[in-house]
């Protein structure tokens, strides 16, 4: 058991905290409010902002990229971009499909971290 398998954002849609295409800043906005006010409810919100820390996309621990990267300068470490390398893609392309549940794109991504 980790500490995902207690977060209150199982129950909520994937692309609430990771968008899966280009969006207006008002959206992105209205979709990140509510992604947080999820956050804001979560019993393990610090492991999963911990765990967030190295992530470049979406919401985690409720914090935005721009968020995270403040608590990264105060910890001394390299900002992040949102600028996605293909093993990037690919990885968070993983990550939202087991959040889904897609067991079918899991076994056809790319098997590199």
């Amino acid at each position: 058991m980790t500490w995902s398998d207690d977060a209150a954002c199982k129950a909520a849609p994937p692309r609430l905290f990771f968008p899966e295409t280009q969006e207006s800043p008002q959206r992105a906005a209205v979709r990140e409010a509510k992604a947080k006010a999820v956050c804001r409810t979560c019993p393990v919100m610090v492991q999963c902002l911990e765990a967030g820390l190295g992530e470049s996309i979406g919401i985690w621990g409720g914090m935005t990229l721009e968020e995270r990267n403040v608590v990264r300068r105060l910890r001394g470490l390299p900002r992040l971009t949102d600028k996605l390398t293909r093993t990037e893609r690919r990885r968070n392309a993983r990550v939202r499909a087991r959040l889904r549940g897609d067991v079918a794109l899991e076994l056809v991504s790319d098997p590199s971290p």
